[in-house]
């Protein structure tokens, strides 16, 4: 119930800085909760590949592959 608060709260705050941002653009995660995963051996926790994926979407392909091409 505490947790929920926060989150709210930092929406809240969120959305008076960045007026356009929408609530599917808000991801809240916990760093523990990432942090056990990936000591259990897991490799990213669910919610943050939930932002990764959010990410690589804004990033366009061919710009990807440029910078691939240009690492090599």
């Amino acid at each position: 119930m505490e947790t929920e608060i926060v989150i709210d709260d930092a929406r809240k705050k969120i959305k008076n800085i960045l007026i356009d941002c929408k609530d599917d653009q808000i991801i809240p995660f916990s760093t523990t909760e990432a942090q056990t995963i990936q000591d259990y051996g897991g490799l990213v926790a669910p919610k943050y590949q939930i932002v990764l994926n959010k990410i690589k979407r804004l990033i366009p392909e061919a710009h990807v592959m440029s910078i691939l091409k240009g690492s090599k």
